[in-house]
Formats: structure tokens, C-alpha cells, sequence
């Protein structure tokens, strides 16, 4: 539910700009924990890995920059139900 939500590009738009990286970069990370977990073909060089953790620490740094309340908010958008 929660990729569907930060997938969501009209309702992620609400959203400061470091929050709408961070949705986006959770989406790209679980992809690729989903490939390397399924795909028995998939391989990924240390420089690769090293990157996308440098990455994934970035936009979490960037995420707890902003306001609690933003945070907070996000938080119940991606873990609870909206009905449109």
C-alpha cells in the first residue's frame, strides 16, 4: 500500500519537495529489493550498492529536515486508507 501511495503523483504533489524525493526513492529502493530478491539473474557491483545507499541516506536526511508535522502527515498518507 505504501508504494501505491508514494505513486501517487497527484496526492504526493501536497507534499514538500523532500518528501515527494523521499516517496519516490522508497519506490526505486523496494524495486530493486524486489529484483535482487526474484530475478536469479540479477547482480549489482559494489560501486551500485554503494551508490544507492548514498542515495537512500540522502533523501532520508532530507526527509527528517522538514517539519514534524509534514513527516507526521506523510506518515498517515501512506499507512492508513484514504477513500477519494
Amino acid at each position: 500500500m505504501a508504494r501505491n501511495q508514494c505513486n501517487n503523483q497527484s496526492s504526493m504533489s501536497r507534499f514538500p519537495l523532500e518528501i515527494q524525493e523521499f516517496g519516490k526513492m522508497f519506490v526505486d529502493v523496494q524495486q530493486m529489493r524486489h529484483f535482487a530478491d526474484y530475478d536469479p539473474l540479477a547482480t549489482f557491483s559494489r560501486l551500485q550498492v554503494i551508490r544507492q545507499i548514498d542515495l537512500a541516506e540522502a533523501a532520508i536526511d532530507r526527509f527528517l529536515s522538514i517539519d514534524r508535522s509534514q513527516r507526521r502527515s506523510f506518515a498517515s498518507f501512506v499507512l492508513l486508507r484514504h477513500r477519494p
